[in-house]
């Protein structure tokens, strides 16, 4: 997807090269490393950053696409795409099967603002109930923002008006003054009301310090993370708050490879009488057309056609298959201390077939998998029963044990 958001608006051509040494710069003081090693790719074009799967070639399509277009940009494509759904709209999301079904989201930044108003709300009012301080003030009165049964509806509204006040500072930021004025205000409103804090004593100075470390937490940290560059290319290699259910990384797949369409999904094709009759038939409807370039969809297919071919990161699982497929392989991430509770990223892969005439897309995804490249095994099965009638004709095996290459 970041390929065709980077193709598509023009930031990169398929030949355009980054050196994959494992480590990704932004030259503005962002430096993420992938191998401790240092091992890389080399030299990677579109092809084989596809091929590799270079996260530095893509975070730095990401960083293109940025400075170029707009944090906004790859969610723009991604929407058109069934990936996630514009926030701020009326309209219900939906593949278009017959079953309720989650819809996810990609990376923008009005969500963006939203997730940050909202954990970084929870930091502060656990910092607030500690009364312990990382920043300004080493201890105070410890001060409860959450709502208890014991609370008066006034205590409530300005409990209420104050959380609200918190998640604006987030998500839009403001001038130290104006903030720290607000809290000291907002703490004086909650202490006068609050029975909890009476004989306490809190004196101005300590209120000022509470309002200056939350001010911290909220603006140094909050803020400037939500803004900060580290999103976008975070999202750039599918890693972030991107969350997609097979279905929709399917659709996608079948997207891309047929032109462009983006077709309505259904898990019904026809329905018949007792008699074999059809009652109803289920035609295909395109709920949008992208607009992608035939030259953006070759040079990505391209690409794809790479992860499964002689070096290819799924390589060893289609190798002897007679027909010709294409994929991605991919490692969704559980969390960044996943390793610390026995845990592994998701295996992702996703692929077409045949290759010339796309009649499938698949998408499979197994629970602690480690890598798409392990779990591939599965989308040749499932295109072993799909063309089994093909296959048979042409005297094939199916192969029982599929084993991936080592992923280097």
């Amino acid at each position: 997807m970041t390929a065709v958001a980077g193709l598509e608006s023009g930031v990169i051509t398929p030949a355009d090269t980054v050196n994959d040494h494992s480590i990704f710069d932004d030259k503005k003081g962002y430096v993420q490393t992938f191998y401790d090693n240092g091992s890389g790719s080399g030299i990677v074009n579109l092809t084989k950053a596809l091929e590799k799967s270079s996260n530095p070639y893509f975070m730095t399509v990401g960083q293109k696409l940025r400075e170029a277009k707009g944090d906004d940009i790859l969610a723009n494509y991604a929407w058109k795409f069934g990936l996630g759904q514009k926030p701020q709209s009326n309209a219900k999301y939906s593949t278009g099967i017959e079953i309720g079904e989650n819809f996810g989201q990609v990376f923008n930044t009005y969500s963006i603002k939203n997730n940050y108003a909202e954990n970084y709300l929870l930091v502060t009012m656990e910092e607030l109930k500690s009364g312990k301080g990382q920043y300004k003030i080493a201890s105070f009165t410890p001060i409860d923002l959450y709502d208890n049964d014991g609370d008066t509806q006034k205590v409530k509204d300005i409990k209420t008006d104050f959380k609200n006040q918190i998640k604006e500072f987030i998500r839009n930021g403001g001038k130290d003054n104006d903030v720290i004025k607000s809290y000291v205000d907002n703490l004086n409103k909650l202490i006068a009301a609050d029975p909890i804090y009476k004989g306490k004593n809190i004196s101005k100075e300590e209120i000022s310090a509470v309002a200056s470390e939350m001010l911290m937490i909220t603006i140094y940290d909050g803020n400037f993370q939500s803004k900060a560059p580290f999103n976008m290319y975070n999202a750039a290699i599918g890693q972030g708050m991107s969350n997609f259910t097979p279905l929709q990384l399917a659709n996608y797949v079948a997207t891309l490879v047929n032109g462009g369409s983006r077709y309505k999904l259904h898990l019904v094709d026809k329905i018949l009488d007792t008699n074999g009759n059809v009652i109803q038939q289920t035609k295909p409807e395109v709920v949008e057309n992208t607009g992608i370039k035939q030259s953006t969809v070759d040079a990505i297919k391209q690409g794809m056609s790479a992860v499964t071919g002689e070096d290819g990161t799924a390589a060893g699982v289609f190798d002897g298959f007679p027909i010709k497929t294409a994929g991605k392989t991919g490692s969704a991430t559980y969390s960044k201390t996943q390793d610390e509770i026995d845990r592994t990223s998701y295996g992702v892969y996703i692929g077409f077939a045949p290759y010339d005439k796309p009649r499938i897309a698949v998408a499979v995804i197994v629970f602690d998998g480690g890598h798409g490249g392990f779990i591939a095994p599965v989308a040749r099965a499932m295109y072993e029963a799909y063309f089994k009638s093909e296959l048979d004709a042409q005297g094939y095996t199916p192969k029982n044990d599929v084993t991936a290459k080592p992923i280097q």
